[in-house]
């Protein structure tokens, strides 16, 4: 089944250039090059592959940071696209700024770039004076060189990047049939919403839900606190305000939160947040939905076969994936373990039979003196509905022989619930 899915195509790594003000674009790219993918990479028979330093680049000596970068990633780049809004980034030593050197090596390889530039609106009070003086005047250089991009809103760049990108690719791979632009936006639209940490998603959801759309971060003689929607959300404690901190960041990272107070004390919902907060409560929803129809989940475990060959049978309701088994003393002292990899409904999983002689063997206070017979018991970790989870087979040791040879046998069943 597996060969009749794969097939060969040609991989275009798509450089994603920006400075730091831009997060939001940065995954809408990704968004519009995944949308492509879906679509056209088995009939085209090309993969688009977007690449950032975020992401591909690892750590090196030897050279400057960017040196190290471009080596790393832009020189096997086939595209570049990069976005500015109000930042122009930092110096290199080579160029004004990361992303401007990323651009200038890769046209002096005679390689195609996608340059865009935000008009979006900003508060005059958060924007570094010399950081936008840079960024015009780089701007004004683009314009001179060659054809540029602009955009007022995240949505008209998601609308606009998605037509350009299939031209851009058509215009630099010959014989490629035309695209189909209208799927792949409505593909970018439908973004899967993003990963978070659980304390970051929580606090996005419900800054949306505040009618001002704002997070409180309070440093008082008491503590350190984090508010939005009526809510509380530093339990008290180091620890505790340790995740808070953190999540509060992550959110600002991904351009979610945008700093209104530029004190770190009053954040805003961005418009992305928005939509970032309405993706993951669609999913919440919808994981709710898939659980109420899925069967309730009914897991039998129970030792079949005669040793030195046995194994534990797994009947499940659902789908799951057996990943680790571990040989237990009665009190669930772990003596030996082994990893497997097993998926399915109705599974068989080998047991070790020296795994099983020595526990055995070992000392033990509810064994059997006289045969060494007694209780033990099987851990096997079982994934079902992504959650992950070690079942334990309670398991009697009993004498067992074969062809006058005495062997260790494992009887035991149980079921679960739920």
């Amino acid at each position: 089944m597996l060969a009749n899915m794969s097939f060969n195509a040609a991989v275009i790594n798509v450089m994603i250039a920006s400075p730091s003000d831009v997060p939001t674009e940065r995954q809408i790219i990704r968004d519009v090059v995944n949308g492509w993918n879906a679509i056209h990479a088995q009939d085209r028979q090309v993969v688009l592959l977007p690449c950032g330093w975020e992401t591909h680049a690892s750590p090196a000596m030897g050279d400057r940071a960017q040196g190290i970068i471009n080596k790393q990633l832009l020189e096997q780049c086939d595209l570049l696209v990069a976005v500015f809004w109000t930042r122009l980034g930092s110096p290199t030593g080579k160029a004004p700024s990361g992303t401007v050197e990323e651009i200038n090596e890769h046209l002096a390889a005679g390689k195609p770039a996608m340059i865009y530039f935000s008009d979006a609106p900003v508060r005059l009070d958060s924007v570094d004076d010399l950081q936008y003086r840079a960024l015009r005047s780089f701007r004004g250089d683009c314009e001179r060189r060659g054809l540029i991009e602009t955009y007022s809103s995240l949505e008209e760049f998601r609308d606009k990047f998605t037509r350009q990108l299939p031209q851009t690719v058509l215009r630099e791979i010959k014989g490629l049939e035309p695209v189909n632009e209208a799927e792949i936006l409505r593909l970018a639209q439908q973004r899967i919403a993003p990963a978070l940490a659980p304390e970051a998603r929580q606090l996005l959801i419900e800054c949306s839900k505040d009618s001002s759309g704002t997070v409180l971060a309070i440093e008082t003689m008491d503590g350190f606190s984090i508010q939005t929607n009526g809510k509380q959300f530093v339990e008290g404690g180091a620890r505790s305000e340790a995740k808070w901190r953190a999540a509060l960041g992550e959110l600002r990272t991904l351009g979610l939160l945008d700093d209104r107070s530029r004190q770190g004390e009053v954040f805003g919902i961005t418009n992305a947040g928005y939509e970032a907060a309405e993706r993951l409560q669609q999913q919440e929803t919808s994981a709710g939905q898939s659980a109420n129809t899925q069967p309730e989940l009914k897991l039998s475990l129970s030792v079949e076969g005669a040793p030195p060959s046995q194994f534990v049978q797994i009947g499940s309701s659902r789908p799951v994936s057996v990943s680790h088994v571990e040989y237990m003393l009665s009190n669930e002292t772990c003596l030996h373990a082994q990893d497997v990899s097993f998926k399915g409904e109705k599974l068989d999983v080998p047991l070790s039979h020296d795994a099983i002689r020595k526990v055995w063997n070992a000392p033990r206070p509810d064994r059997n003196h006289t045969d060494h017979s007694g209780p033990a018991k099987i851990g096997i970790t079982i994934a079902t509905d992504g959650k992950r989870r070690q079942y334990i087979l309670p398991v009697l040791m009993e004498n067992h022989f074969l062809n006058s040879t005495m062997y260790a046998r494992l009887v035991g069943s149980k079921t679960y619930y739920g």
